[in-house]
């Protein structure tokens, strides 16, 4: 045999046995050689365990939902307690916002205390802070004495008399659906 027939027959060998100079090894300098050993996978559950961890997902986005309602709420009480009755000359539009963002703030310390603190969350709790912000007038027009003790009385008046019962109000204008 030739020089490099022998050199390859060697290489072919050396794959074989897995040895040095393999395709899972990578040479640093001239004699130091370090080995990259492959990742180990990570099996799923079978059965009930599978499936529990599979329903964990979607039951994640929606507890997000809810922790993003429950922050618009949460926002619109502590807002009214500390500011009290709202301005009525104030510009809608800037009134959406800041519920808006300081609700969003609420839903990542919410989802940050409960555990669902997650990237793939956080959208789901912004929509969940809009939904709240479209819909809370709603509740306060379906259980106005469970709101009153909370708020006041001339709050939920002033909610019932301004906006319309199942609608969905954006800007401070209301859209009857």
């Amino acid at each position: 045999m030739s020089p490099q027939q022998l050199e390859f027959s060697a290489r072919i060998a050396r794959i074989n046995a897995g040895a040095m100079n393999t395709r899972t090894t990578v040479y640093v300098g001239v004699d130091d050689a370090f080995s990259f050993l492959p990742k180990a996978r990570v099996m799923r559950g079978e059965g009930l365990v599978g499936a529990m961890q599979n329903a964990g997902y979607p039951l994640a986005f929606a507890a997000s939902v809810l922790i993003g309602t429950v922050a618009h709420a949460l926002t619109v009480y502590f807002r009214f307690k500390l500011t009290g009755l709202p301005d009525p000359t104030a510009d809608p539009t800037v009134e959406m916002s800041v519920t808006l963002v300081s609700g969003f703030v609420t839903a990542l310390v919410l989802g940050y205390l409960s555990g669902l603190s997650s990237r793939a969350t956080v959208a789901m709790k912004f929509l969940g802070v809009v939904l709240g912000t479209l819909f809370f007038h709603n509740a306060v027009h379906a259980w106005p004495q469970v709101f009153e003790p909370m708020f006041s009385t001339v709050w939920v008046n002033q909610i019932v008399t301004s906006t319309e019962a199942h609608s969905l109000l954006f800007r401070g204008i209301s859209f009857t659906f």
